[in-house]
C-alpha cells in the first residue's frame, strides 16, 4: 500500500471502524448499553469486546504514528475517542434521534465521520507537532 498523509490516514481509519461497525455493531451496542448498569467491567456482558476494542484502537494509533513524547496525553485522547465511538455508534440510535437523523443514514453517518475527523485529527497533529 502506498503510503498516504497523516489527515488521509487518519480519515482512513474512521471511516474503516465505521464500516466495521455497520458490520458488526453488536459489541458497541452491547457494551453502550450494559455499561452504566455495572459497578465492575468484569460484570458486562462480553467484556473481552472492551478489552480488545481498546487494546486494537491503542495499537493502531501508537503502531501509526511518530514517536509522541506526552503518552499520557496520547492515552487521554485514545480513550476519549474510544468513549466517542461508543456513544456515537454504540448508542446511535439514542443520538440520532436527539439529533433528529436516522442512525443508520447518511447524514447521521457522515455527522459522526466527519465530528471524529475535526476534533481528534487536530488534536493528534497537535500532540505530534507541537510547533
Amino acid at each position: 500500500m502506498d503510503r498516504v498523509s497523516f489527515n488521509e490516514g487518519f480519515r482512513l481509519f474512521v471511516e474503516r471502524l465505521m464500516e466495521y461497525n455497520s458490520k458488526k455493531p453488536e459489541p458497541l451496542r452491547m457494551m453502550a448499553l450494559n455499561a452504566p448498569m455495572i459497578e465492575s467491567l468484569k460484570e458486562l456482558p462480553g467484556y473481552q469486546h472492551t478489552v480488545e476494542l481498546r487494546s486494537k484502537t491503542r495499537a493502531t494509533f501508537k503502531k501509526n504514528l511518530p514517536p509522541v513524547m506526552d503518552q499520557e496525553m496520547l492515552d487521554r485522547i485514545i480513550t476519549t475517542f474510544d468513549t466517542a465511538l461508543l456513544s456515537y455508534l454504540g448508542a446511535a440510535p439514542s443520538q440520532a434521534e436527539i439529533m433528529g437523523m436516522d442512525p443508520a443514514g447518511v447524514e447521521y453517518i457522515t455527522w459522526v465521520k466527519e465530528t471524529l475527523i475535526r476534533v481528534f485529527l487536530p488534536l493528534l497533529k497537535k500532540l505530534i507537532s507541537p510547533k
